[in-house]
């Protein structure tokens, strides 16, 4: 016995954005980094619902997420383009960000 027939639904397949342009440090002090950036040229054929930024650890390591891992701050934020990243500890400067 066949049921209801569902609602139909639009399904949408991206490609990863590219062709980034490189952050902008706008300014640092001895905890904070303040960087902005630019939409990527080719969002992949879907709208930018958001943003991560990552921080290279300097060592070969992992990039971790700069602010809270998914940061609703930052994450849920499509028209975001600047940030000021406060986790960094002193220990930390000088490292790629």
């Amino acid at each position: 016995m066949a049921g209801q027939i569902s609602d139909i639904t639009t399904i949408m397949a991206c490609d990863k954005p590219s062709k980034f342009a490189k952050p902008t440090k706008l300014s640092t002090t001895r905890s904070s980094i303040t960087v902005n950036w630019n939409e990527p040229l080719d969002n992949g054929g879907c709208s930018i619902l958001g943003y991560s930024v990552h921080i290279d650890d300097g060592k070969q390591g992992l990039f971790v997420e700069a602010n809270v891992e998914n940061d609703i701050n930052v994450r849920l934020q499509p028209n975001l383009s600047q940030l000021t990243i406060t986790r960094i500890a002193l220990a930390n400067i000088g490292l790629t960000y």
